[in-house]
Parts: structure tokens; C-alpha cells; sequence
């Protein structure tokens, strides 16, 4: 999608981890900011349908991070 993301790891650093329950209030991954919408969430499903609404141009299949997001409910066959 073209997306520069600021993936942090809570393993690797209490702060990391401190800044995740301060922002979020739970100790729990993944968890999305995006601050250029005022947007926060977790739960992988509604983070995943919430880039496709906002940053998924047409019925394209792009990806994210490395993983597959599809724009339809159209499934390759590399995901089947």
C-alpha cells in the first residue's frame, strides 16, 4: 500500500511496552495509531478492514507489511 509504518516490538524494550498500555490501556498486540486520523484499535480483523477502507485504492491486492490484504472478499490462491 505504500504505507511508512513505525513498528515497534514490545519485547524489545519495557518502554515499548509502557507506552502500548499508557496509549492503549491493555497489553495486547497488535494494536494500530494512526495519528493522521485520530484512530486507534486493536484486534487484527478490524485492523485489517480499517486499511482497506482508508488506504486500499479499487479492487487491487496490495500489500502490507509484507502480508497480503486483499480489496475484495476475493481470495488468491497463494492465501487459500
Amino acid at each position: 500500500m505504500g504505507l511508512k509504518l513505525d513498528l515497534k516490538d514490545v519485547t524489545s524494550a519495557e518502554a515499548i511496552l509502557d507506552e502500548l498500555i499508557e496509549k492503549g490501556g491493555k497489553r495486547q498486540v497488535p494494536y494500530l495509531v494512526d495519528s493522521g486520523k485520530d484512530t486507534a484499535m486493536y484486534e487484527s480483523g478490524d485492523i485489517i478492514d480499517y486499511l482497506k477502507e482508508h488506504y486500499v485504492e479499487g479492487n487491487q491486492e496490495n500489500t502490507f507489511n509484507g502480508l497480503k490484504v486483499h480489496a475484495t472478499d476475493k481470495v488468491c490462491e497463494s492465501c487459500e
